[in-house]
């Protein structure tokens, strides 16, 4: 492994057994190296030679789909973010086409629904939005509709509203609310016909009771992106299409405060401070891999799909006007669990495929890796997972997993 000249760098075992809780299993792991550079501590793992861990998750329950008939188990639009759990380990789904918070046991049964389509008090707007468990089993929900976060208290009580700041056209990705506000990636952009537009980086905030953005934590760069016109008969369409294989973005939370995020295309999870300071970098062989004709005839073939309720004509033009970026993205997304561990879901071969998942513990070490295995969109309760996925008939249903730590 390559040296930098001019920087400190030592070899750092990491013994893993009985580090923290759910670790047994990897009592071994790989050696890193560590680089200090201004005082942020990098560990660098290789490729290869980590534990593999004899983990498992065990289907519970599967929720929704097109045989069910009770409307309570039927839910469209819901998104990766539109999921959340609260301390007794129950699962709270943003039904976004029926404008509604589903809450289910960790078992499956249902336990309760709040809200309602509308702008009113305790409404939800017709966009849907952004799902998070606030202090006290209070459900926050970013609704870009009725620029508002509303609280619904599960445990009964009237809903509350905190407006979004003034000039703000709402919060995208994941919302994560803590004892003093929220945080939240801001989405600012709009895009006029005919100008030279680009995506502007995206603010990660701290937002305060009252709806006042107070900090900005951090900025993820912005992907790059091409305006194409597209003409098919009499439709003319104006877009801004972003590079495909730009890198992706994830941000997760720990217990106490500190912070996990991945915004490159690079292998690099940075592990900051509760203000967004980063204080340790996680990195791993190999770098990101060369985009190949393979990668993007296969997203060309995605578009082409027939579908029918698309334009045949529209599809082949918006495929020829698609373009890419020249590297792979190694990192799909992070996510953290019950007990704290970081979990990465890695990208070898298809881009955007959850071909390897690593498991590091709180403080950066490397537990070990599972393969074949899909990255939960969620975990919650004690050792449960969340997964969104349709069934034959192309019908929106949540799997609920438990997580098997064998031995």
């Amino acid at each position: 492994m390559r040296r930098l000249a001019g920087r400190f760098l030592i070899l750092l075992f990491l013994p893993l057994a009985g580090a923290c809780a759910g670790e047994g299993a990897a009592s071994i792991s790989l050696e890193a190296i560590v680089d200090t550079i201004g005082g942020i501590e990098h560990l660098h793992y290789p490729e290869t030679g980590a534990t593999e861990l004899p983990w498992h998750f065990d289907t519970v329950a599967v929720i929704g789909g097109f045989n069910v008939d009770d409307p309570d188990y039927q839910f469209s639009r819901v998104g990766r973010y539109g999921l959340t759990s609260d301390g007794a380990g129950n699962l709270y789904v943003l039904d976004g086409q029926g404008h509604r918070i589903i809450g289910y046991a960790a078992t499956g049964e249902i336990i309760g629904t709040w809200g309602r389509e509308g702008e009113g008090p305790g409404e939800i707007g017709g966009w849907g939005g952004v799902l998070a468990m606030g202090p006290g089993d209070t459900l926050w929900l970013a609704d870009r509709s009725n620029q508002r976060i509303t609280l619904f208290p599960t445990h009964g009580g009237d809903a509350a509203s905190i407006p979004m700041g003034e000039g703000s056209s709402g919060f995208g990705g994941r919302l994560i609310a803590t004892p003093d506000g929220a945080l939240s990636l801001m989405s600012s952009f709009s895009f006029t016909p005919g100008e030279n537009a680009q995506m502007p980086p995206r603010p990660v905030v701290r937002i305060d009771r009252d709806g006042t953005v107070t900090d900005t934590l951090w900025t993820v760069p912005a992907p790059r992106t091409d305006v194409v016109t597209v003409t098919s008969g009499n439709n003319t369409m104006m877009m801004l299409m972003s590079r495909r294989f730009s890198p992706n973005f994830s941000y997760a939370r720990l217990s106490d405060g500190r912070l996990v995020k991945q915004d490159l295309a690079d292998y690099d999870v940075r592990m900051m401070d509760p203000d967004g300071t980063v204080r340790r970098v996680i990195q791993r062989d190999p770098p990101p891999r060369a985009t190949t004709e393979a990668d993007r005839q296969r997203e060309i073939d995605e578009v082409l799909e027939p579908a029918d309720d698309r334009d045949a004509d529209m599809q082949r033009k918006q495929a020829d006007a698609m373009t890419f970026e020249e590297t792979i993205p190694v990192i799909n997304r992070l996510e953290v669990d019950h007990t704290d561990r970081i979990w990465v879901s890695v990208s070898e071969t298809i881009p955007d495929e959850d071909e390897r998942l690593d498991v590091y513990s709180a403080d950066g070490r490397l537990l070990g890796e599972l393969r074949g295995v899909e990255l939960p969109d969620l975990f919650f309760g004690d050792g449960y997972a969340a997964v969104l996925t349709r069934d034959d008939l192309e019908v929106e249903q949540i799997v609920i997993l438990r997580l098997v730590e064998e031995e």
